[in-house]
């Protein structure tokens, strides 16, 4: 395992008018090496994962309030 080549990314999505989190996406990447006969094989290998929120309304950002007004949501 390539644990430089390690990446991941949590990808968050929110509704325009209340802030609440509606889904949320994290995102994971890895190389791995391996030996053969013809040299050295490298595989990137990337987990997604996807989660939508059912309950609107309980969970919210707490953006400061020039983020809030930069992406015109409710106060």
């Amino acid at each position: 395992i390539r644990w430089g080549s390690a990446k991941g990314k949590l990808v968050v999505f929110l509704d325009k008018n209340t802030a609440h989190l509606v889904r949320f996406r994290d995102e994971r990447s890895v190389s791995m090496a391996y030996k053969s006969e013809g040299g050295e094989i490298v595989k990137t290998y990337r987990t997604e994962m996807e989660f939508d929120l059912s309950e609107h309304g309980t969970a919210k950002i707490d953006a400061p309030p020039e983020v809030r007004e930069r992406l015109k949501m409710e106060n």
